[in-house]
């Protein structure tokens, strides 16, 4: 490990913590932008220097490290504190470990330990070996993680910036390979956490927010004060590699002490946008013709058979195959289906009857009235959704009192889920995120449900049933 100091002359001190797979070079651009207002510390860990032939060890003492050169160097407390990524993690153990006052800090979409058995830890962290070899092995899985047009500085060279890293990705050893993913997702902390007088916000990008979802919860809840900060239209790291001028610029408004414009920025408009674009294209594929998941559309009709209701609403209904196979065993039944995609609806409309109401929606804000259905159904939708909490609440809210919500989605095993969650942002169908039985139930009692039921009905779906 060694420090690169830029703005020596400053008075301000600002420790910066850099991602795992990126060279020292590629921080450096947003390190000299901060160093117009701060004497910038980088961190260039074990590895990641290929001239140093150094292996990566750990967080732990990669942090340590940091704190013995800050001590001979006579620096004892610092003004600001940057981490991204695993650097998050660094940052995180550095602030509750070192005793080294910091003022304000910055995690940006830091990595958080796991909270599983050492079992699935284990079996994530191959997971991530692996997807690592596999990853620098292939310029065009790199550039399908991180698209040239968002990450080549200049598209003309993408191949060339894409061939650069994948030889930069193979001086890393298997060894620090597994270091690198064990140690950042598995680092200690002390329980509780120490009082700290830091100001701290978490940064995450909206194009991230489903990768990053658990270690944002573990980070809510180890230091519930810290703020989160949503960057808008932003992949991971994209921002501060990418964008250096803009990301210093925000950077150093907070660090400054002054408000910042995307605080309040609500997540969700681009995943709804990747989402209405991709079903809008997609009406007339296979898998729409035959219907999402159709395997699991028995459990929902043997339950709406025992409710027998006279109307019946389906939010998100794609291309209408579940309603469609309502329609045929209860004609009865008034239906009523709402979906984000024109052409979904469209789909939606040819295949169900003239008395069937079919209206272009969003499920957050639903243009419909209050209590008017006894059923509502939502399959294979939720994952969609970015703020489901609106979605269940607004649900509830147009269902008559003892109505039933019947929803279906997918589940897994925790590491198939990581996998999931990880790749959900990366997908053109505006998938945001797998989310688990404790979230779905969470969901349902805090928009006011009286009874809950979840049950698996596959190894990779389940179904909840809520009464109002």
């Amino acid at each position: 490990m060694y420090i690169r100091e830029y703005g020596a002359e400053k008075d301000r001190v600002l420790l910066f913590f850099p991602g795992s797979c990126e060279s020292w070079q590629d921080h450096a651009f947003a390190a000299e932008e901060l160093a117009k207002n701060f004497h910038v510390l980088l961190v260039v860990p074990d590895a990641q220097d290929p001239e140093e032939h150094t292996e990566f060890i750990s967080v732990e003492k990669t942090v340590y490290d940091v704190s013995g050169w800050l001590g001979k160097h006579g620096i004892s407390k610092l003004d600001a504190l940057y981490g991204l990524s695993y650097g998050g993690g660094m940052a995180m153990r550095f602030l509750v470990s070192t005793g080294i006052p910091v003022k304000k800090a910055i995690i940006d979409a830091g990595t958080a330990p796991y909270e599983y058995p050492e079992l699935i830890r284990k079996m994530l962290c191959v997971r991530d070996w692996l997807m690592f070899k596999a990853g620098r092995a292939s310029k065009g899985l790199m550039k399908a993680a991180f698209p040239p047009e968002r990450f080549a500085r200049d598209p003309k060279r993408a191949d060339e910036e894409y061939e650069e890293i994948k030889q930069y990705l193979k001086t890393y050893s298997n060894k620090t390979i597994w270091n690198i993913f064990w140690s950042a997702n598995n680092y200690s902390v002390p329980h509780p956490a120490p009082k700290l007088d830091t100001e701290i916000q978490f940064w995450v990008g909206t194009e991230e927010w489903g990768s990053r979802f658990r270690d944002l919860k573990w980070y809510q809840k180890y230091l519930p004060s810290l703020e989160l900060v949503k960057i808008p239209n932003m992949m991971h790291g994209e921002f501060v590699m990418m964008h250096p001028k803009e990301f210093a610029s925000k950077a150093i408004d907070f660090y400054n002490g002054q408000n910042m414009e995307y605080t309040n920025i609500s997540f969700g408009n681009d995943a709804k946008s990747k989402s209405r674009n991709y079903f809008n294209t997609h009406r007339k594929s296979k898998l729409a013709h035959g219907g999402y998941w159709r395997h699991d559309y028995k459990y929902a009709l043997s339950v709406i058979k025992k409710i027998a209701p006279d109307r019946l609403i389906d939010i998100g209904c794609g291309p209408g195959a579940f309603l469609e196979a309502v329609q045929k065993n209860f004609p009865y039944i008034q239906l009523n289906a709402l979906d984000l995609s024109e052409e979904m609806i469209e789909e939606t409309r040819s295949r169900l009857s003239d008395t069937a109401i079919v209206t272009v929606g969003d499920s957050e804000n639903m243009p419909l009235e209050d209590k008017q259905y006894r059923v509502v159904t939502c399959n294979m939708s939720i994952h969609h959704y970015p703020h489901p909490q609106k979605a269940v609440d607004e649900m509830y809210r147009i269902l008559k009192n003892g109505g039933y919500l019947l929803l279906n989605d997918m589940d897994c095993i925790p590491p198939i889920r990581a996998v999931a969650n990880f790749a959900f942002p990366r997908m053109k169908a505006g998938d945001v995120k797998m989310y688990n039985k404790t979230e779905i139930i969470g969901f349902m009692k805090k928009a006011g449900f009286r009874k809950v039921k979840y049950r698996k009905i596959s190894p990779f779906s389940f179904q909840c049933i809520a009464k109002k």
